[in-house]
């Protein structure tokens, strides 16, 4: 029969000492008992398993990594991996290779001067295998490749101090479109792209040449400035060098190359000698000092009427007069 709750001469019952409780009283009383005979503490389980993953070393572990040859000489006896990606060779070997050479022969490895060859330290699983060390090889192709590309024509423009910048800009050379070859020197490691090198290249469009004047025009026209203008003007005209003597030689007669030239008894004004002199208005400004429209003006006047200078020049001779 139990105790009544209310009978105060009852033994109290002892609680029941769970599982756990039990254990953890019993690692406890071994904890003590080991500090008062040996004076240390029993390791951890965690502790005990890291303990026995210690690797032992392996001899003769490689444990740089180093450049390789043919001639590199392996651990003697020891377990070698192979990794050659481009020769689909991830091996461990323990066949008694004494070079790297050997060793790639027997794996059928035909690595030549341009691939790369280390040798390393194996990893942490090859170390608890037993593995010595790690031979890496890596194929590098070197190879040129030529490409084509269509050039659009470029301009370039050149200043320069001799033409007077009131003429403006004239075309030297026209150019043209053309394609440009390009032989790129393109290095692959394992056949992935590492290096790019431009080893030559050649154009076939030809640049559009623009002549730009930068020389100052003078205060008053004189007879080299008023040719230097007329001769740029024969070129646009596409007339030959001949026709540009012949007007030399025409204005030489009517007016000796003088912007202020001026006959009395005509009216007729300028390097031209208009007649009268402002119909050179039309060309330009100031028609009465300005070489340039004088010239202009008298230029059209010969083409329209004597088609060119030596035509004109011609004429003059036989009357007298253009």
């Amino acid at each position: 029969m139990a105790p009544s709750p209310l009978d105060q001469t009852a033994e109290p019952i002892a609680p029941r000492r769970g599982p756990r409780r039990a254990l953890a009283a019993a690692v406890v009383a071994l904890t003590l008992t080991s500090v008062g005979v040996t004076g240390s503490v029993a390791l951890a389980p965690q502790a005990a398993d890291a303990a026995t993953a210690t690797v032992a070393p392996v001899a003769g572990a490689v444990t740089k990594t180093t450049t390789a040859h043919r001639t590199t000489k392996l651990p003697a006896g020891a377990r070698v991996r192979l990794y050659a990606k481009s020769w689909h060779r991830n091996i461990v070997t323990t066949a008694p290779h004494a070079t790297v050479g050997a060793l790639l022969t027997a794996a059928n490895v035909r690595a030549d001067s341009n691939d790369r060859l280390r040798l390393g330290p194996a990893s942490a699983a090859d170390k608890r295998a037993g593995v010595a060390g790690k031979v890496t090889v890596q194929r590098v192709t070197v190879a040129n490749v030529r490409t084509k590309k269509h050039v659009k024509r470029t301009t370039k423009v050149v200043k320069s101090s001799k033409r007077y910048k009131v003429l403006g800009s004239y075309v030297k050379r026209k150019g043209h479109a053309g394609t440009r070859s390009t032989v790129t020197r393109i290095t692959r490691v394992d056949g992935r792209v590492t290096a790019r090198k431009v080893v030559r290249t050649h154009s076939t469009m030809v640049k559009k040449v623009v002549v730009k004047g930068t020389r100052k025009s003078p205060k008053h026209a004189t007879v080299a400035y008023s040719k230097a203008i007329a001769k740029d003007l024969v070129r646009r005209k596409h007339w030959s060098t001949r026709q540009y003597t012949c007007l030399v030689s025409l204005w030489n007669r009517e007016s000796g190359w003088r912007v202020s030239a001026h006959n009395s008894s005509s009216g007729a004004h300028g390097i031209p000698q208009a007649l009268p002199g402002r119909k050179m208005a039309s060309a330009g400004p100031g028609w009465r000092t300005n070489a340039k429209t004088q010239i202009t003006w008298g230029l059209g006047y010969i083409k329209g009427r004597y088609h060119t200078p030596c035509g004109a020049l011609s004429h003059s001779h036989h009357y007298g007069w253009y």
